[in-house]
């Protein structure tokens, strides 16, 4: 399963908008209780527009491939070398 994450920011940062589209991506899998492979993070930008009072802006896209994890409780993510989860969520098909 894909994962895709967008963000419309005021700067053109790759590492920036990078940093903040896999905190979304993390968030949006987390939920789910899967595991981003980072290995498949795709990010496309900007692309520059212009909001509003003329200021520039600037959108980035981030894509990401999930796989399932299964370590301990299968309904428990763990972000951490702990072992301990840092999100607990309910399955969802």
């Amino acid at each position: 399963m894909t994962y895709r994450a967008a963000a419309a920011v005021p700067y053109d940062d790759r590492a920036r908008a990078a940093a903040g589209l896999r905190g979304q991506l993390w968030l949006l899998a987390a939920a789910d209780g899967v595991r981003p492979d980072w290995s498949t993070l795709q990010i496309e930008g900007p692309t520059r527009t212009t909001g509003r009072h003329d200021v520039p802006c600037y959108e980035w896209t981030a894509t990401v491939e999930v796989t399932e994890h299964r370590q301990g409780d299968p309904g428990a993510w763990t972000a951490s070398s702990s072992g301990r989860p840092a999100v607990r969520t309910a399955r969802h098909r």
